[in-house]
């Protein structure tokens, strides 16, 4: 992802929504439960992604303790650049599956979106095997650049 500053364009690497709220001047801080995707020239990850693994991906990281109630909401914002291709949506998720099922019903959800536009889309869950982290992935040919953002909400 990138973040726009003094007219200049700089890569954001490996930081939170929070961090990225506290360092812009009147920034208003995100949500708790909101998480930012970011722009990775491959998986960091073992993640099937439809014969494009070793290309460009974001990648949105979730802590390894993230828990998740039995029925919550989710908001997703996906921009993928070039061509453009934005994909936003919000749903309600129940049921006990645990946070990987909950991410790969997301990642279903945001390809079968894609391919209702006929647009070539791919999304995958991992386990960081290093950090324990959860982690979605989204690509498609000729990703250049994005913007993923995933916030879930209270559960009901």
């Amino acid at each position: 992802m990138m973040e726009r500053g003094r007219g200049r364009a700089s890569k954001v690497t490996a930081r939170s929504p929070q961090e990225i709220a506290r360092t812009r001047r009147g920034g208003t801080a995100p949500h708790p439960r909101t998480y930012c995707g970011d722009l990775e020239q491959s998986p960091a990850s073992r993640v099937e992604l439809g014969g494009f693994e070793g290309g460009a991906v974001l990648r949105v990281r979730f802590p390894s303790d993230l828990s998740l109630p039995s029925r919550t909401t989710v908001d997703i914002c996906l921009v993928l650049k070039e061509p453009t291709l934005a994909v936003d949506f919000s749903a309600e998720l129940s049921g006990d599956m645990g946070v990987e099922g909950c991410l790969g019903v997301i990642a279903k959800s945001i390809m079968t979106n894609a391919a209702l536009l006929g647009e070539p889309v791919h999304a995958g869950v991992a386990r960081n095997d290093a950090t324990g982290e959860h982690e979605l992935y989204v690509t498609k040919p000729y990703l250049e650049n994005g913007m993923f953002v995933v916030h879930f909400g209270k559960g009901a």
